[in-house]
């Protein structure tokens, strides 16, 4: 259903464009409109999925113990984001994941009040076609992400732990072990950020796998998780990206 909602979009957009258009080529211009009959037409065709998503949007999926909230070094917000992250990559790797991360600007709201967490609230955390996935990569290129991340003021984590001076990385632990440059990580994020988005133009020379879990699908998956076992969603900031003076 939650798949209805990027072909609805779609059309919509095609709804609302003016009756006629002119579109330039090197030799003509063509002249394009969209009939009444055609406008009725489509709207009759996605009537039925409009009112499906409606619908979902408003599914209440599981409760928030608390608000949460995003900013930096760390957040209550970044840090479930990142927790949701790191769970889609692991439940669909055969290979242990270290650590997961997200990229501040990605995490689209900056609060999200306790009460019942609904569907329309996923994507309004992460409405992007983005993909969770993993990446391997060596410690040497690990700590140019760290390095990137404390340059910016901090980025979501989880499972990875790192003081920032004078917006630089000291005292980093992966999974409550010392940073080891030496060795091979394998780092859960989005495939935008892993193709090279947010400045990260040194992660494309490195494959990554793909979940096919899009972000905000994986989220809902998640509370939906928490909720079959009574549980609700909680965060709480643990000093896991902390700013020394």
């Amino acid at each position: 259903m939650r798949k209805i909602f990027g072909f609805v979009l779609l059309i919509s957009m095609v709804l609302s464009c003016k009756p006629l258009q002119v579109v330039k080529t090197d030799s003509e211009e063509i002249k394009t409109s969209v009939s009444t009959e055609q406008s009725d037409e489509i709207n009759a065709l996605i009537a039925p999925y409009k009112a499906q998503l409606e619908g979902a949007m408003g599914d209440t999926v599981v409760y928030l113990k608390e608000d949460l909230t995003l900013e930096k070094p760390e957040s209550t917000l970044g840090n479930h984001v990142a927790e949701v992250i790191y769970w889609a990559a692991q439940s669909k790797s055969n290979e242990k994941i270290d650590f997961s991360i997200s990229n501040f600007g990605g995490i689209r709201v900056p609060y999200v009040g306790k009460g019942p967490l609904l569907v329309k609230d996923a994507y309004q955390i992460m409405p992007f076609d983005n993909y969770v996935v993993s990446i391997k990569i060596p410690g040497r290129v690990v700590l140019t992400l760290i390095n990137h991340m404390a340059e910016q003021g901090g980025w979501p984590v989880h499972l990875l732990r790192y003081d920032i001076q004078d917006s630089q990385p000291i005292n980093i632990q992966v999974q409550g072990e010392s940073f080891d440059i030496s060795k091979e990580y394998v780092v859960a994020l989005t495939d935008y950020l892993a193709t090279g988005g947010d400045h990260l133009s040194f992660l494309k020379d490195y494959e990554y796998i793909n979940t096919n879990f899009y972000v905000r699908d994986a989220i809902i998956k998640f509370w939906e998780t928490k909720s079959g076992s009574n549980e609700k969603i909680e965060a709480i900031k643990d000093g896991r990206v902390k700013i020394i003076d």
